[in-house]
């Protein structure tokens, strides 16, 4: 039985009778990350540019597409919630599969770069290499895979509830670890896990009550796209105009930073753009289905920690663009450069390396992760 994580972010099948919708918000949630790295991770510095329109705008521009991975993220969660909740049977195989896409990842780009900048070996880097877990190695799959692992314990838990009870664990929840957080600067706990469970509250209330989107799918898409270009456009006035130090200037600038995943307006805008995907009736499309499934290895490779300064410093030279006229275009170009590359890298790996590992877990699966499995799923069925 395929696992709804699958589903959401790394998918290896391509199901005929799924809807592409989906998928193609998974392809949306990827560029939107790879978008975020571009910005955070390149280097840019506009202190020392003649202050000019071009300058307002590039930085403009680089400060919106920073504001957008974490929407990428909160997607991936809200579609595997989703799925999840309906998934009655946990496997240990699944669970396996994701761990040995990252591992193999890991070492591959690893090994590569101790070789050419003749890193010292040392036990930290082995454990980067066979151990990315809990580390800066990929924080997002660190905290996936502990969302996974709860997964059938969140679900006892919500199918034990009724649709009144949820959704007020569901407010609370958002309550304190976003609405808090964006206009009172109050952290409460807060934590990725927690976070991600949230979300899962979210996508499985969604999903078990039908919520359904009260306006056209594509009058939904503009009502979140415009509200998020509003919400950023309204703090970089803000700030242009009274500058960081003003007092009412750093308390909006704050309650605007949809950078933050948890953010209230942008969590709002994401939801939304959630159900009008959700709404969008569609066949399945094979091609759109298989470029969705690469999503996990596009990830992995581009935003594994050695990558990142060799990536955006060495090979883009991100920085040297910050006072050009063509940072728009280039940012575009590289942004669909780094996507096209990881699509390539991430069939390679579907048909090489995962046929092995599926032929291999496939063989375990028989013989051994079947009576794990049912120390998981003996109380759901």
């Amino acid at each position: 039985m395929e696992t709804s994580i699958e589903k959401s972010f790394i998918n290896k099948s391509t199901q005929a009778e799924r809807n592409s919708a989906f998928e193609i918000l998974r392809i949306i949630a990827i560029v939107f990350i790879i978008a975020h790295h571009f910005s955070v991770h390149g280097g840019f510095d506009f202190s020392g540019l003649e202050s000019s329109g071009l300058t307002i705008f590039n930085s403009s521009w680089v400060s919106f597409i920073a504001q957008l991975g974490k929407v990428g993220v909160n997607i991936f969660v809200l579609i595997s919630a989703y799925y999840l909740i309906d998934n009655n049977r946990f496997k240990i195989k699944k669970l396996l599969s994701i761990i040995l896409e990252m591992i193999t990842f890991s070492t591959i780009i690893g090994v590569t770069f101790w070789i050419v900048d003749q890193k010292a070996f040392s036990l930290s880097l082995l454990k980067s290499l066979f151990l990315p877990f809990g580390s800066d190695v990929w924080w997002f799959m660190t905290t996936y895979l502990l969302l996974y692992i709860l997964s059938p314990l969140l679900n006892l838990g919500i199918r034990a509830m009724n649709k009144t009870m949820h959704a007020v664990f569901l407010i609370v929840f958002l309550f304190i670890w976003s609405f808090m957080p964006t206009f009172f600067s109050e952290g409460y706990g807060f934590s990725n896990i927690g976070w991600f469970i949230t979300l899962y509250l979210v996508g499985s209330y969604i999903k078990l009550y039908e919520i359904k989107l009260k306006m056209k799918p594509w009058l939904g898409i503009l009502v979140s796209a415009g509200l998020f270009i509003l919400t950023f456009g309204i703090k970089s006035t803000i700030v242009g105009l009274l500058g960081y130090e003003n007092l009412i200037a750093e308390y909006l600038s704050g309650c605007l930073n949809l950078i933050d995943m948890n953010n209230f307006i942008q969590v709002c805008c994401t939801i939304l753009l959630f159900l009008s995907f959700k709404e969008i009736q569609m066949k399945s499309y094979k091609t759109i289905n298989l470029i969705a499934s690469t999503t996990l290895a596009i990830y992995l490779l581009h935003d594994q920690s050695d990558i990142r300064h060799f990536l955006w410093i060495d090979l883009f030279k991100n920085n040297n663009y910050a006072g050009s006229p063509f940072l728009f275009i280039y940012s575009i170009g590289v942004i669909l450069a780094v996507f096209a590359v990881g699509l390539i890298i991430g069939l390679i790996y579907r048909y090489t390396f995962a046929i092995v590992y599926n032929k291999l877990l496939n063989y375990l699966d028989r013989k051994i992760f079947y009576k794990l499995d049912n120390i998981f799923n003996s109380k759901n069925e």
